[in-house]
C-alpha cells in the first residue's frame, strides 16, 4: 500500500474537511435499507481507510454513529475503532470507478 495518494473531501459548506492518505482497504455499495434511508439514494459507495490514514478539521456531530457536518448536515463519514468509512460522493474529485475488493 502507498501512502502517496492524497484524496480530500469535506461537507458542501466547506466547515468539515478531511483528507485521507493512500488507498482505501475496503470499498463497495450497499442497498440495505439504512444506507439507502441515510442516503436518500438507492444505495451507498462507500471506501474504509484505517485510523492513521485520515485527518479531519471542523466540527461533527453524530447520529446512529455515523458523523455529518454540524451547519449543513452533510453526511460524511463513519469513525470507528482503527478506521473511518468515507461517503465516497463527499470527496472533492469522485472516484473514476469502482474497483471491488475480494
Amino acid at each position: 500500500m502507498t501512502d502517496d495518494v492524497v484524496r480530500t473531501g469535506g461537507c458542501l459548506c466547506g466547515r468539515v474537511r478531511y483528507e485521507v492518505r493512500g488507498e482505501p482497504y475496503v470499498s463497495g455499495l450497499c442497498h440495505c435499507a439504512t444506507c439507502r434511508k441515510l442516503t436518500g439514494s438507492a444505495y451507498s459507495a462507500t471506501a474504509n481507510w484505517h485510523q492513521p490514514q485520515f485527518r479531519m478539521t471542523g466540527e461533527v456531530q453524530t447520529y446512529e454513529r455515523r458523523q455529518f457536518c454540524s451547519l449543513c448536515g452533510s453526511r460524511l463519514f463513519y469513525l470507528f475503532d482503527g478506521g473511518v468509512e468515507v461517503f465516497l460522493g463527499t470527496l472533492d474529485q469522485a472516484p473514476l470507478r469502482h474497483q471491488a475488493n475480494a
